[in-house]
């Protein structure tokens, strides 16, 4: 039996992975390297607040370390909610609403 298929973030194609297929999770995989994996995992386990929506840990949804300006590698990581992480994308500025 298959799992849930999701589009892939990067190219758009279906996948059974949580978030990129294989060949994206490869590429995205070599443009980030073990210090910033480091950075990411230690956002990720001092989190308490996500700097989207202001709230505290909630059950089932797990901390994101997420780019203070989207898109730019470079700028500092914080604390996110996955969700929260997920509807906000790559937009630099986002309100807070879904955009459909």
């Amino acid at each position: 039996m298959t799992g849930i298929r999701r589009s892939c973030l990067n190219c758009g194609t279906l996948t059974e992975r949580i978030s990129r297929c294989s060949k994206c999770q490869r590429i995205h995989d070599s443009l980030y390297d073990s210090e910033y994996r480091a950075a990411a995992r230690l956002v990720r386990a001092t989190a308490t607040v996500c700097h989207i929506c202001g709230e505290g840990a909630r059950e089932d949804d797990p901390w994101h370390a997420d780019h203070v300006r989207s898109g730019d590698r470079s700028s500092p990581l914080v604390a996110a909610h996955a969700s929260c992480n997920v509807r906000k994308g790559n937009r630099r500025e986002w309100d807070g609403r879904d955009r459909k």
